[in-house]
């Protein structure tokens, strides 16, 4: 997105335009267009999982049924934060990392470090990145569209 302004006045107008528009509208207007850019997140990180990692074991099943939610919220009037969770009694960053932990045929005394494919949160996430700008843009442009 660009705006053109041309001249001292026009600049100062723009900027208190802007100013007066970043006084809750902006904030309001981002968070609902990353909000509906962010609902079908958990379902995709959910499906990622179990496309991902292997099934056998129920590591994929496990992973999947992890609580997974997003939260936008603002933190103030010129910051929204978009957070996206998974809870689960596992070590979900690890396994994310590749990683995961486990007893040897459920021997608790002998625990191995398992390899499995990285990324399926990250690279879900990252792949969504594209989306969260463009939903930012439209909601600076409609924003702009008001000012003029």
């Amino acid at each position: 997105m660009s705006i053109r302004v041309e001249g001292g006045n026009a600049l100062g107008e723009l900027a208190a335009a802007l100013r007066s528009a970043s006084q809750g509208s902006l904030v309001q207007e981002l968070g609902k267009g990353l909000q509906q850019e962010a609902e079908p997140l958990p379902a995709a990180i959910r499906q990622a999982a179990d496309n991902m990692l292997p099934k056998a074991g129920g590591l994929a099943a496990d992973v999947a049924n992890a609580r997974t939610g997003v939260t936008v919220t603002s933190r103030s009037a010129h910051e929204v934060v978009v957070q996206v969770s998974s809870v689960s009694g596992m070590d979900l960053p690890r396994i994310d990392k590749g990683r995961v932990r486990h007893p040897v045929f459920g021997n608790r005394e002998h625990w191995e470090t398992q390899h499995v494919p990285p990324g399926y949160f990250t690279r879900t996430v990252l792949a969504r990145a594209a989306g969260f700008r463009s939903a930012a843009e439209r909601a600076v442009q409609k924003i702009a569209d008001r000012i003029r």
